[in-house]
């Protein structure tokens, strides 16, 4: 889910989608109010407006469950053409070649691991990796390509991290704040976390605030925290690093 410049933003939140979703909420719950009152009486109401009701609300999910999967396939879309176009660089992320040692070797976590190359580099130190990309492009490209990883091509829009399971999680130019609390329960205690991601202020739906990152891990021991102005190749206003280790050894 990296760019072929290596950013990578979340579009579980595009306008038109939430608009479709609010629409759907609403046409059940105006159908709702307009046959309950149209129908008073309540053995009427108990034999034959609630089935119907939890039909139209069955309907509902089935539509929103439709308009998720939508919302996928066009994501996977357009990272897989990206990475048709270019698969992008092969060398891990410094801000992970420089703190990954940070952590005990075990269980590291690689979220949006694009073409592979930081969960590339952390098999290679000896860790066993998940590494969960939506693209089908970018994950067949690194399946099989080292036995101490585990490619997993998933919608990160709709995937949670499981519990207290990694000694490292990675989150490298990528942005989802749902993601947030699960990185924090699925570190191990001594975990540690190495997020490196943007901040735009005409941008705040795909990029961070000023401090957000700092605050949103302030439970966690912070290692290193550094906001600084991009290059001129960037789309962003700034870069934004965190290094932090979960409290609890």
């Amino acid at each position: 889910m990296q760019q072929a410049g290596g950013k990578r933003q979340s579009i579980a939140m595009q306008s038109i989608t939430c608009a479709d979703l609010i629409h759907v909420s609403k046409i059940v719950i105006l159908e709702s109010c307009c046959i309950v009152s149209y129908y008073p009486d309540r053995q009427m109401q108990s034999c034959f407006i609630y089935p119907l009701l939890c039909v139209l609300l069955g309907l509902q999910a089935v539509t929103v469950r439709g308009l998720l999967r939508t919302m996928a396939d066009t994501d996977r879309e357009k990272w897989d053409s990206r990475y048709v176009a270019n698969l992008g660089g092969a060398e891990p992320s410094t801000i992970l070649t420089d703190y990954w040692n940070l952590a005990s070797c075990g269980n590291a976590l690689d979220i949006a691991c694009g073409n592979g190359r930081n969960s590339l580099f952390l098999a290679k130190m000896g860790f066993m990796v998940d590494a969960v990309d939506i693209s089908t492009v970018a994950t067949n490209y690194l399946a099989g390509s080292d036995p101490k990883i585990n490619v997993i091509c998933q919608d990160i829009d709709d995937w949670t991290i499981p519990r207290n399971r990694y000694q490292l999680i990675v989150n490298i130019r990528f942005l989802d704040r749902r993601l947030f609390p699960l990185i924090k329960d699925g570190l191990r205690p001594g975990g540690v976390l190495i997020f490196e991601s943007f901040i735009d202020k005409k941008k705040n739906e795909y990029c961070l605030k000023q401090n957000e990152l700092l605050h949103a891990f302030q439970s966690l021991h912070i290692v290193y925290y550094e906001e600084k102005k991009s290059d001129c190749s960037e789309k962003f206003d700034e870069t934004v690093a965190l290094v932090a280790i979960k409290k609890g050894l």
